[in-house]
């Protein structure tokens, strides 16, 4: 894959923007204050009611491209039209809150030159058996999500995409999805190779009043939304396990899913509800035995770059 010429930006940050006028000239400056200088900012406001696109008209900067749109379309296809606009070849995607440091982008770079051909990029936390980067092809991707611990991101701001390879794959194409993050990483992950790199170059602000909030801030929405997404992709994986595997991915989701559930009707019950189906043997048995079967001990073939040589050459790292 050839990497931007030196007339195209390497990186597209994305910002779309709601009403955020308490936090919008901050995403913006620290989008703009990065030791590195092969990027450009697109900002779409999505016809918010507050002074948010006031504020964004007076950021004077030449590598900004700022667009008001007449009516609201809605958190995703605010993002593909951003995607319509970028030209770089890598793009991250910002809320109108979020923050970058400093040396983001430039960071990112380097992952950039190691990986060009990669769908995206996955920050992940501290973990003790991976130096990163490490690069996972579609099939590995499949297998850490549905039979081992995982491996996608939290959010937007710890993602990095490539923009020809998702707009192959027709950029947010699911309007009923709200885990979009989750999605994507999904869409791209089963096509594409990923690169694993450490967090902390980007700081997401969780506040009250996000649609993210309202999924997170309460497990069983968050299942539910997040069953939504694992529907349309655990019946891909059948041709990639064996009918073992595919039976305990399925087991692992469903089962998880459902113990949320039954927690939750505890709760009510503990509220004073009365837990009728508790007193049906056959479904408390079923869910003893979806628990008790769910089995995460994939474990991924661990090697990344070795930091302590001169030349950053490749190395392995063994498992524990």
């Amino acid at each position: 894959m050839k990497l931007s010429s030196p007339d195209t930006p390497l990186i597209s940050v994305l910002v779309v923007s709601y009403n955020n006028e308490k936090f919008i000239k901050e995403t913006i400056e620290s989008c703009l204050y990065q030791d590195f200088d092969n990027f450009e900012v697109i900002i779409s406001d999505d016809n918010s009611n507050d002074n948010s696109w006031e504020i964004i008209k007076k950021i004077d900067s030449q590598k900004v491209r700022a667009f008001k749109q007449e009516k609201n379309l809605g958190e995703y296809k605010n993002r593909n039209f951003c995607l319509d606009m970028a030209t770089g070849d890598f793009v991250i995607f910002m809320d109108g809150e979020d923050l970058l440091y400093p040396h983001a982008l430039r960071l990112l770079s380097y992952y950039i030159s190691k990986y060009p051909k990669a769908g995206q990029f996955i920050a992940n936390i501290w973990n003790e058996r991976i130096i990163y980067p490490i690069e996972i092809p579609a099939a590995e991707f499949a297998k850490i999500e549905f039979l081992g611990t995982g491996c996608t991101a939290l959010n937007f701001t710890r993602l990095i995409l490539n923009r020809k390879l998702l707009k192959a794959l027709n950029n947010f194409d699911d309007d009923s999805i709200k885990l979009g993050d989750l999605y994507i990483q999904y869409k791209v992950g089963f096509n594409y190779s990923s690169v694993l790199i450490p967090d902390g170059f980007s700081w997401w602000r969780r506040r009250s009043g996000q649609a993210s909030e309202s999924i997170l801030s309460n497990n069983l929405n968050y299942y539910i939304e997040s069953y939504k997404v694992i529907s349309v992709f655990l019946p891909k994986t059948e041709i990639l396990f064996t009918t073992n595997q595919y039976k305990q991915a399925k087991i692992n989701y469903y089962g998880q899913l459902l113990r949320v559930v039954v927690r939750s009707l505890v709760r009510l019950e503990k509220k004073g509800f009365v837990f009728y189906f508790s007193k049906w043997t056959g479904l408390k048995k079923y869910t003893l035995f979806i628990l008790n079967k769910s089995n995460r001990n994939y474990l991924m073939k661990y090697s990344g770059e070795n930091p302590f040589s001169p030349n950053n050459v490749t190395g392995n790292v063994e498992k524990n």
